[in-house]
């Protein structure tokens, strides 16, 4: 994400920062991970189907030429979140994201200072104590950077709940007893519910994992997608043209080379298949923001969605 877009993103969220707090708006910023921005139906993907992406696309703007800074290490993730969080660029982060400074105030933070009410639910691949910094509450928090395969993938989520004062390296995390997309759904329209009516402005961050890997165990909402409907990128081979130096990063390796068409429709098919699970829950989101009036306007920017409203 630019700097451009988070200026947006801070200038809607603080409009006003010297009025009261009835005039000023409120911010939902929601994140996934993994989403090609190619892969929207409204953006031109005919396979995949996205009602509520779209929903959101139709209602505001997208930013179809915005693209991360890239990364120290092989996850491009962390920093990206970091960079979103700070308005930094790749080289002023630190540790990759992995670490962000106390020197390096992050969006919900000044916020924070301005009087809102700042939530998170869902991944943050950062330290401990600028969640802390950042969020005043939260629930349903995934601290890392996916999923693991061995402990079950998206169906069975490590989590953990919100502890005032920071302690997470002593806490034992719970295991989810819904799909992750739906853990994170729910604790953001409990929070949209409980906010309801509260002149108090609130920054709300709802960063889903999906559509990440593990896609090995699909939940029973979304779309199911058959692979032999499904059309192959333009740019399909079995194996790279040439060795680009990262042939073997674990990207590269989750299914080998070479990769038949089949193999290649199967890997879509799963894919599309997470893209339209989480566009449900982010479904969810957007309806519990309409049954209690919040809904004014949306924006839409890659891997962005938010709604704002003046109290």
């Amino acid at each position: 994400m630019d700097k451009k877009t988070l200026l947006t993103l801070s200038v809607l969220a603080s409009v006003g920062a010297g009025a009261s707090a009835q005039q000023r708006m409120n911010v939902l910023f929601i994140l996934t991970d993994d989403f090609q921005n190619n892969a929207i139906h409204a953006l031109g993907r005919e396979d995949v189907r996205t009602p509520n992406i779209d929903y959101i696309y139709s209602q505001g703007t997208a930013f179809t030429n915005c693209y991360t800074n890239g990364a120290i290490g092989g996850a491009l993730s962390m920093p990206s979140r970091a960079m979103i969080m700070t308005g930094r660029g790749m080289f002023e982060i630190a540790q990759d994201g992995w670490v962000i400074s106390p020197r390096h105030t992050m969006l919900p933070e000044q916020l924070r200072g301005l009087g809102y009410r700042t939530f998170e639910t869902g991944k943050w691949h950062s330290d401990f104590e600028s969640f802390n910094r950042a969020f005043s509450e939260a629930e349903n928090i995934y601290f890392g950077g996916m999923h693991p395969y061995e402990d079950g993938g998206h169906a069975t989520p490590r989590l953990m709940h919100y502890d005032p004062k920071g302690d997470y390296k002593n806490q034992q995390p719970f295991v989810g007893d819904k799909f992750s997309s739906e853990m994170y759904a729910d604790a953001a329209v409990d929070f949209l519910k409980r906010s309801a009516g509260d002149t108090t402005p609130f920054f709300a961050y709802v960063a889903f994992t999906s559509p990440h890997d593990p896609r090995n165990r699909h939940p029973w909402y979304g779309t199911p997608y058959d692979p032999d409907t499904l059309a192959l990128p333009v740019n399909y081979r079995p194996r790279h043209a040439f060795d680009n130096g990262e042939m073997r990063v674990r990207d590269e390796v989750v299914v080998p080379a070479p990769r038949s068409k089949e193999t290649v429709r199967k890997e879509l098919a799963d894919y599309y298949g997470m893209i339209s699970e989480v566009d449900t829950q982010i479904g969810r989101v957007i309806e519990a923001l309409r049954e209690k009036k919040q809904m004014h306007t949306c924006m839409f920017s890659g891997n962005l969605a938010f709604s704002q409203k003046r109290l």
